[in-house]
């Protein structure tokens, strides 16, 4: 079938679209990636053909068109594409022909692209890029928003600096790799551009930095510097004696985020004496509008003087069409094509009828660009942010405490509550991200432990696919201080047991008893209070709980005082800081009006509802015997002052092992 990437169902496929296809391929149990003499030709009036042996088992998979050396693309089922991303990402990855692990990517996004296969499978196959070495697969693989993370291995591998041993390709790759780091925010690549571009610019001229990295390092340093950085490689163009510096600096300029200076630089193409050659005035525009701030920088200049555009163009209709088409290729925003629209609508008679239906048809790479982003960019987003679970480590919690007020009389089963988490840096940072889900956040501030001084925040954004709470700083928390992150926040007891959920159980005179539980294993911390919710983050706990006069709370440790009680009719109750670190998963409380039989020294506890108090003496009895012979297996002696077990009347799991509090359904206890 011929392969269309904007499909147009009307044009018939006949056999002038078909042509004669070159089938080579080779499996994974026969590899061979030398052999590209085709093993069979497809003729341009079949429309299949069956191959008897391909020599592969059911559990294996086949790759066609070796080294790419056939003009066609190759789509294949599902079970096969998960073969071909499972082998990819397994260390036999580089037995695949380099030509072919491009040929898989490219052909799988184009695929995709043209809406016949889904995304998760395309995407699915950049996994294993973060071992990629070579260019070639690498090349155009821009598509996807967490290169960063794939990009991470490989720019460390490939350092900034070039290498007497570096070939032309590993020159490539090196450029590319730096290029896109940058792009997305890597802070190590951004500093280097900096620092590279001032140190020429201390000399003078740009002869010391390496020729294939310039690009790198003049856009980065654009686009974080100013009119000054401009001005400096300006003059750089008009002292350059090599023409393709000359073009190379040109094709730069355009790489800054002030408008101002956007501006002055599209000026020149509307200035006699700009000092730049006719043929190179194309690559200003495409140098400002291809930079993710130029867009909007392109069409406000444009609607500002497309008088004198016009008039230094003769008159020419094209200036401004052959435009506008440049920038719609570069839109990525509804709201930036309705004001490149919006112009071209205010000076229709300018146009002229045939020059306002060429900038509209010169607008349908914009809407097809808006329309597939609309398609499929959910499907993309939620696929990347699948594989980006985990918290980074630049910063480690050390201590919390955390304070809930619980509310079981209301209707509406709702929480106050408070966490401040002392924060250990590692890596100098201007983001904290950290667990929060189903929570309400009214307040979040960070401060330095040393001074208390407070840091500005610039932003939060709640990630709710991944539970991620993301605080953007306005400047570097610094690796090896310490810091408090402060949170208020608003909780719910849900009653789906998990989190800090409430359940009920009928008392002795059948009226309804709340009471709130919790399980946090394996990610439910986080619903009871915003926390680095994974269990490598451990930290020491200091939990504070209020409650009313006819309930009692429990925690991990022993209550360490109570409050009197207070104007709400609430009493806080303080308990002991764990002694060592602990996973959030583990950290526990109960609220209840249960009661309680203990061992003679006061150790072992168990707690339930009245009613079955009679039912908890065989638990006190074996408690210690179950006790002493896991310190005898373990060899490990149990640390903790105290052992709680609790019987909840609803509770998913059997039992789970919350240190010096364990909770039970009511029936195992």
């Amino acid at each position: 079938k011929r392969f269309l990437l904007r499909n147009n169902e009307s044009e018939a496929d006949t056999s002038n679209s078909r042509w004669w296809v070159p089938l080579t391929f080779t499996s994974q149990a026969n590899q061979d990636f030398l052999s590209t003499t085709p093993k069979i030709w497809m003729n341009d009036s079949q429309t299949n053909t069956t191959i008897a042996d391909i020599g592969a088992k059911a559990n294996q998979w086949v790759i066609f068109n070796i080294q790419e050396t056939g003009f066609y693309r190759v789509n294949y089922d599902a079970q096969n594409w998960a073969f071909l991303a499972g082998y990819l990402n397994s260390d036999n990855f580089t037995n695949i022909h380099v030509l072919n692990r491009a040929q898989l990517l490219d052909d799988a996004f184009n695929l995709a692209r043209a809406g016949v296969l889904n995304y998760g499978t395309a995407l699915s196959l950049t996994k294993y890029l973060s071992r990629e070495t070579d260019y070639i697969p690498w090349d155009g693989q821009r598509r996807v928003n967490y290169v960063l993370e794939l990009l991470s291995n490989l720019q460390k591998t490939l350092g900034f600096e070039e290498q007497t041993s570096d070939n032309h390709t590993m020159k490539l790759l090196r450029n590319l790799v730096l290029t896109w780091s940058c792009d997305y925010g890597n802070r190590d690549c951004i500093s280097w551009s900096i620092d590279t571009f001032a140190s020429a610019m201390s000399e003078g001229n740009t002869s010391s930095i390496p020729p294939d990295v310039r690009t790198v390092v003049y856009c980065n340093a654009l686009r974080q510097g100013g009119e000054v950085e401009w001005d400096f490689l300006w003059e750089q163009y008009l002292t350059s004696e090599v023409s393709t510096e000359q073009a190379l600096i040109l094709g730069v300029l355009g790489c800054t985020k002030n408008e101002t200076v956007a501006h002055k630089y599209l000026r020149k193409t509307i200035t006699e004496d700009s000092y730049i050659r006719a043929q190179d005035i194309s690559r200003i525009y495409p140098s400002v509008y291809n930079n993710p701030y130029g867009v909007d920088f392109a069409i406000s200049f444009l609607a500002n003087n497309y008088k004198e555009i016009l008039e230094f163009n003769n008159n020419a209709v094209s200036s401004i069409t052959n435009l506008a088409s440049g920038i719609a290729s570069a839109i990525s925003s509804q709201d930036q094509l309705d004001k490149l629209r919006s112009f071209l609508s205010s000076i229709s008679e300018d146009l002229g009828e045939s020059g306002l239906a060429t900038a509209e048809a010169n607008l349908q790479s914009a809407l097809r660009n808006l329309a597939w982003l609309e398609e499929n960019g959910g499907v993309i987003s939620t696929w990347v942010k699948e594989q980006d679970y985990r918290l980074p480590r630049d910063i480690v919690p050390y201590h919390y405490v955390v304070k809930l007020t619980s509310d079981l009389d209301g209707d509406t089963f709702t929480y106050d509550g408070s966490v401040d988490i002392t924060l250990n840096v590692s890596v100098d940072t201007n983001q904290i991200i950290l667990h929060a889900n189903d929570l309400e956040i009214f307040n979040t501030i960070v401060r330095k432990v040393e001074d208390e001084e407070s840091i500005v925040i610039m932003a939060t954004n709640l990630d709710t696919l991944r539970d991620f709470y993301y605080i953007q700083l306005e400047e570097n928390l610094v690796a090896g201080e310490q810091y408090i992150l402060s949170i208020v926040f608003q909780g719910h007891h849900r009653e789906d047991m998990y989190g800090f959920y409430r359940s009920y159980y009928y008392n002795e005179t059948g009226d309804k008893s709340w009471i709130a539980s919790t399980q946090f294993q394996a990610t439910s911390a986080r619903r009871a209070f915003p926390c680095f919710d994974e269990p490598g983050f451990k930290a020491k706990f200091k939990i504070s709980i209020a409650r009313t006069e006819d309930r009692h709370a429990l925690s991990n440790m022993p209550l360490l005082t109570s409050d009197e009680i207070n104007d709400a009719g609430l009493i806080w109750d303080h308990f002991e800081e764990t002694p060592m670190p602990i996973s959030t998963y583990l950290i526990a409380f109960v609220v209840s009006d249960f009661v309680n039989l203990s061992s003679s020294d006061g150790f072992y506890s168990t707690w339930q509802r009245a009613g079955a108090v009679y039912q908890a003496q065989y638990s006190i009895d074996i408690s210690p015997f179950i006790m002493k012979s896991l310190e005898n297996f373990t060899e490990l002696d149990y640390f903790l002052p105290k052992m709680d077990q609790v019987a909840v009347p609803d509770f998913s799991a059997g039992a789970m092992e919350n240190w010096g509090l364990v909770t039970y359904r009511l029936s195992i206890l």
